[in-house]
């Protein structure tokens, strides 16, 4: 029978896989921009990124890519035309977090339909 916190419950189980990862919440959402573009097959660079004001400040966002290079959740790849350009890669580490948060989707969703 719903509880009508069904959301509550997801997000807990979330935050629990991400603190896993030791990540925080800005840095998830600044993962999750990544993926984004990768899942739509699209190469964001960190200029891209450092411009995505309405996230955060450029320092914060330059600041987040950094905390999730040294996390090993995204990797950084030069542009074969000018070495200038770094896109911005998830890490398989990152595609098995996202696994692992679809696999919750499923679960919940599941759980839910019952």
């Amino acid at each position: 029978m719903p509880t009508h916190f069904e959301y509550l419950d997801f997000i807990n189980a979330r935050d629990q896989i991400n603190h896993r990862y030791d990540i925080d919440i800005k840095s998830c959402v600044l993962l999750r921009v990544i993926v984004q573009a990768f899942a739509n097959d699209q190469q964001i660079t960190v200029t891209d990124v450092i411009a995505l004001r309405h996230l955060a400040s450029p320092v914060t966002l330059h600041q987040g890519i950094k905390h999730l290079l040294s996390k090993k959740l995204i990797a950084t790849k030069s542009d074969p035309k000018d070495g200038r350009i770094k896109y911005l890669v998830p890490a398989s580490k990152a595609l098995k977090l996202y696994r692992e948060l679809s696999a919750l989707v499923v679960l919940r969703q599941s759980e839910v339909a019952t």
